[in-house]
């Protein structure tokens, strides 16, 4: 028979449990920090019970970019920049963002100061949506 505990739930797994325990998606780790969880294995037969082992299991922070504000232009303003602010820092993070209503094309990096034009009577909405690849999370061994 095989006895496992572990020490953070936040890993996934459960508190204890007997057998191997079974495969698992790690959870998303919201918090900014890493989970690191020690689980330890104690085998037993015929009542005795033998050395255990002891295994440490590391989730990662899941990387999000902090929320950017809404901003209000009249025609002919000149922006402020939007840059973008990646948690947990560090890392590489490259941004990939497209832009419409005056904010053209797909570029990368934070969005730059332009000057807002609107030839019309109409509010124009422009609608920034971007994404990321963080290097730092995404390298590893295994």
């Amino acid at each position: 028979m095989l006895n496992f505990k572990s020490n953070n739930t936040n890993i996934g797994m459960p508190v204890f449990g007997t057998g191997i325990p079974a495969a698992y998606v790690a959870p998303s780790n919201t918090t900014l920090t890493n989970q690191i969880g020690v689980v330890t294995y104690t085998p037993i037969l015929s009542g005795c019970v033998g050395v255990p082992a002891i295994d440490t299991i590391n989730i990662k922070p899941t990387p999000l970019v902090a929320p950017v504000p809404n901003y209000f232009y009249c025609p002919n303003q000149t922006t402020s920049p939007i840059n973008f602010v990646f948690l947990p820092s560090g890392g590489n993070p490259v941004f990939t963002w497209t832009g419409l209503g005056g904010v053209g094309g797909t570029q990368t990096g934070d969005v730059p100061s332009f000057i807002t034009v609107n030839t019309s009577l109409v509010t124009i909405v422009s609608t920034i949506t971007y994404s990321y690849c963080y290097i730092k999370w995404m390298s590893g061994t295994g």
